[in-house]
């Protein structure tokens, strides 16, 4: 970003937008976009055993194609877009009215920990 003149400390919120745009998905300001990984979670310990599944791995496409345009009951204003980018990755986009992406991560950064629960970040009383 900064090589194009933009400044990363002020514009950059991730890699959500790059890795769904990326994978086909046109965006708009108003969409949240998340950089997606596809994982092994132990459904007994809530544990991901694994953060990335095997690089060459048959189910990514059929699974986004189901995901693709997938309706939120209760939520009919809501548009989810996804598309898989490579290997063990996906681009995800939500477009609704009032959403904000001042979001944590869900990502434990390492194997054999505990998928962090997404919780709101309030700014305004950091």
């Amino acid at each position: 970003m900064n090589i194009f003149g933009y400044n990363p400390l002020k514009l950059y919120n991730g890699r959500g937008s790059f890795e769904t745009i990326g994978s086909g998905i046109a965006m708009t300001k108003d969409d949240i976009a998340f950089k997606s990984n596809f994982a092994f979670i132990n459904e007994e310990t809530g544990i991901v055993e694994r953060r990335r599944v095997d690089r060459e791995f048959d189910w990514g496409i059929p699974l986004c194609d189901l995901l693709d345009g997938m309706q939120v009951k209760g939520y009919p204003e809501v548009t989810i877009s996804c598309k898989y980018a490579t290997e063990h990755r996906c681009g995800f986009m939500v477009n609704a009215p009032g959403l904000d992406c001042s979001i944590t991560g869900t990502d434990p950064l390492k194997d054999f920990y505990r998928q962090p629960q997404c919780e709101a970040i309030d700014f305004e009383n950091e």
